[in-house]
């Protein structure tokens, strides 16, 4: 596992200017025993080096983030299971009910779309099933830190 300190403080226009690439002097490599647990901010910029043992690697990778975070790697799930889901499942396998388009339509306004928020409430069947049993969701007056 490689992974790149500091990286999730990155600002867009940071990002931009780098045309999205990173130093490899700015990688550290986790080498890791068997069995161990790696906790991360998953907007930290990782990724996996070759195999070059042997051995099969294996991993377990469980994300858990805010909903409008999505993966680079693997934008769309199976249109056959997003076809047999529920609303609220769509959503989280990443589905937009609206038919938007993931990486966003502006990329200056959003300069990693599938990072941000979707603009249509249609897309977010999981907020009006908790409101639903839990009553509005006011909005936050306390400032968001990034």
């Amino acid at each position: 596992l490689w992974m790149v300190p500091g990286s999730h403080k990155r600002t867009p226009q940071e990002l931009r200017a780098m045309e999205f690439k990173v130093d490899p002097a700015e990688a550290v490599e986790l080498l890791l025993p068997p069995g161990t647990a790696v906790l991360w901010r998953t907007a930290t910029w990782h990724c996996v080096g070759p195999n070059q043992s042997r051995q099969t690697r294996k991993i377990m990778h469980i994300g858990y983030h805010h909903r409008w975070l999505r993966p680079t790697d693997y934008m769309q799930q199976d249109p056959a299971l997003i076809e047999r889901s529920s609303p609220i499942r769509r959503q989280l396998l990443g589905a937009l009910p609206s038919g938007d388009n993931p990486l966003g339509d502006d990329p200056d306004f959003h300069p990693s779309s599938q990072y941000w928020l979707t603009k249509n409430r249609e897309d977010v069947p999981l907020r009006a099933w908790y409101e639903a049993r839990n009553g509005a969701i006011e909005p936050t007056r306390q400032p968001v830190h990034l």
